[in-house]
């Protein structure tokens, strides 16, 4: 608790204890190698049994020459045979929501939700050796890396806008725009890293083997300003239908003094202006801490549920469970 959303932290402990003892509860046999979260045939195997397309569930990416480059050859079915190709030509492979097709990832994702109360995704990253598939970048997701097989040098730098938990990801980067790297390090199977929103970051593979990793995702879109966007409209809702105040017309010559252009002036006007506004404004805190709050809260648990990954549950609970389509219901 003491390190999130505010700092990087290493569990290099050969077993993620953080996500094991506290949150997920896997067998330890799920982080040994050969017996993976996720490994490179499960990778093929996934590509094999599903019909997987580039641009939609799969990327082939490069970085190169302060570039990154995504070469995905067309908008067909990502095949083993093409995926291959393009590793052995240098391209990192990134393949999106693994744990649509992957039990171990899928529950690791859905116990995660279960602890967060919100959203959580992940994508895995396989890259060749001595290989960057990514410019350096920061994400507006709280992000957990686990290395999953081979190796891979991270470099993690301050924010450049010196904005702390952005709520967008940024633009790719270069070197020119990087300040002194702040923690360098290397990821091996076993390894857990967990990196705020706003962490700058750039990974390359060891040069004497290929790496695997993947990153899991959550609190996009999950801050306190978004909780506000739907309340405070929900909040103005109600004071306009309750409160004459907010239903009284403007002044008549009220742009005579507002705006940028009066800024500077001294009048007594404007100053009743902004009295009134504030005025309203603290009263809409009020309306706003009563009801539309806790209303907003509710109305974002199910739009949050929908795209939520399916509960975990006992392997002999389904041929006992009868499911109803919502037509039905």
């Amino acid at each position: 608790k003491s390190s999130w959303q505010s700092r990087r932290r290493l569990l290099n402990v050969g077993v993620p204890w953080l996500l094991l003892r506290s949150l997920i509860l896997l067998p330890t046999e799920y982080y040994t190698r050969g017996h993976g979260v996720l490994t490179v045939d499960d990778i093929y195997t996934i590509l094999q049994d599903n019909f997987l397309k580039f641009s939609v569930n799969v990327d082939v990416t490069q970085y190169r020459e302060q570039q990154r480059y995504t070469l995905n050859p067309h908008e067909g079915r990502a095949s083993c045979r093409l995926i291959a190709e393009h590793f052995r030509d240098g391209c990192s492979v990134r393949l999106l929501n693994p744990q649509s097709y992957h039990e171990p990832l899928w529950r690791i994702n859905s116990s995660l939700q279960e602890y967060f109360g919100c959203m959580v995704g992940s994508n895995c990253y396989w890259t060749p050796g001595g290989t960057q598939g990514f410019a350096p970048h920061f994400d507006d997701i709280e992000a957990f890396l686990l290395q999953t097989e081979g190796a891979k040098r991270w470099r993690l730098y301050d924010n450049p806008a010196g904005q702390s938990l952005p709520t967008q990801s940024s633009p790719n980067f270069t070197d020119a725009d990087l300040g002194d790297c702040n923690l360098e390090i290397v990821l091996e199977p076993g390894d857990l890293m967990y990196m705020p929103r706003g962490t700058v970051h750039q990974g390359v593979a060891m040069e004497d083997t290929h790496s695997l990793h993947v990153t899991v995702s959550t609190y996009q879109c999950n801050a306190w300003g978004h909780l506000l966007q739907k309340a405070v409209p929900a909040a103005l809702q109600i004071a306009m239908e309750e409160d004459e105040e907010f239903r009284q017309g403007l002044p008549v010559d009220f742009l005579s003094y507002t705006g940028v252009v009066n800024s500077d002036a001294e009048d007594e006007r404007r100053q009743q202006f902004v009295s009134t506004c504030k005025r309203l404004f603290a009263k809409l805190v009020g309306m706003a801490a009563v009801s539309p709050c806790s209303m907003e809260c509710s109305n974002l648990e199910p739009s949050c549920q929908s795209s939520f990954d399916p509960p975990r549950c006992p392997s002999a609970l389904p041929s006992r469970t009868l499911f109803f389509p919502l037509f039905l219901l």
